[in-house]
């Protein structure tokens, strides 16, 4: 029963645990990126204000201009950039919590009575209400094969159908 438990337990700690770390990746990228847009709003109101005091120069230089831009355009990538390295956090977080979901179906026990599949924390069958058992070695036991053709419980002594002796 208590190797059940700390199943339970393992299981809720990795999922919380992946979560968090997760969460705390992608909310350094989404920082990473506020910063960036920071950046560009500044860049652009530089731009504008660079480019009204050419103007009213009457010194509107474009290789100036398309440098600045140039340089916008460079951080609008790195956010693409970031928005993608995001993504793919979150895609990870998925792909590792869809696993330790998968390991956790495979955690079940079979009820020795009417061998419906339970999880494996569960006392009680929740087909006929059984007491499961608490030795996972139980559940792998063959089952017993009379004569007569009846599949029994590997515990049963007697076929369930006919009676003969098993």
């Amino acid at each position: 029963m208590l190797e059940k438990v700390k199943a339970g337990i393992n299981k809720s700690l990795v999922s919380a645990n992946v979560n968090v770390s997760t969460f705390l990746e992608i909310e350094k990228v989404k920082a990473k990126i506020g910063k960036e847009k920071t950046g560009i709003q500044n860049s652009l109101n530089e731009l504008g204000k660079h480019v009204f005091e050419s103007w009213k120069m009457d010194s509107l230089d474009l290789s100036e201009l398309i440098e600045k831009c140039q340089e916008i355009h460079l951080k609008e990538k790195l956010i693409n950039d970031l928005q993608k390295e995001a993504e793919d956090i979150e895609a990870e977080k998925l792909r590792l919590l869809a696993k330790e979901k998968e390991n956790a179906s495979d955690s079940k026990i079979r009820c020795q009575r009417c061998r419906a599949l339970n999880f494996i924390h569960s006392r009680f069958c929740i087909q006929c209400g059984a007491a499961l058992s608490d030795d996972p070695k139980e559940e792998d036991k063959e089952d017993k094969v009379c004569s007569c053709g009846a599949v029994c419980n590997h515990t049963a002594k007697f076929c369930t159908v006919c009676g003969k002796a098993l």
